[in-house]
């Protein structure tokens, strides 16, 4: 007979609420209305179908990337390129050329790759959230990281 062992979450230790993150608060209201503006960093393998669900709940995504054959073309992504893009049926993720603009305009980046041709700390210093899947901002201190 095998034994499972189950792991909480231990509680939060009691004291002093966090104040609310100006990053957090205003996304959060956006989150809710399908309206925060999201960048994939990375359309390969795991960005593609990343920027397809976003898209396919009902967020704008613009995805980068640095082959020419999935960004940084403007318009739709490219299909019949990549393995993946049969789960973009129904959405309509964009790609586009980065840019500081393109950065910020989106409420969030998300970094799916450790491609040495993205400039990480000027995308820290541009975009106004990014979350990080993939350690790229090892090194760079900011609170708009939060890391995965």
């Amino acid at each position: 007979m095998t034994s499972h062992r189950r792991f909480t979450v231990p509680p939060r230790k009691a004291g002093r609420p966090r104040p609310p993150s100006p990053v957090f608060g205003p996304l959060s209201s956006l989150i809710a209305a399908r309206k925060a503006r999201i960048g994939v960093m990375g359309l390969g393998y795991v960005g593609l179908p990343l920027a397809c669900e976003f898209a396919r709940a009902g967020f704008p995504v613009t995805g980068y990337d640095v082959d020419a054959r999935r960004g940084p073309q403007k318009g739709p992504l490219p299909r019949g390129r990549c393995s993946m893009t049969p789960m973009c049926r129904g959405s309509r993720p964009t790609s586009s050329p980065l840019t500081t603009g393109a950065l910020r305009r989106a409420d969030s980046v998300v970094i799916v790759t450790d491609h040495a041709c993205f400039d990480i700390p000027g995308i820290v210093s541009q975009a106004p959230l990014v979350v990080d899947c993939r350690n790229a901002t090892r090194g760079i201190s900011s609170p708009k990281i939060v890391r995965l």
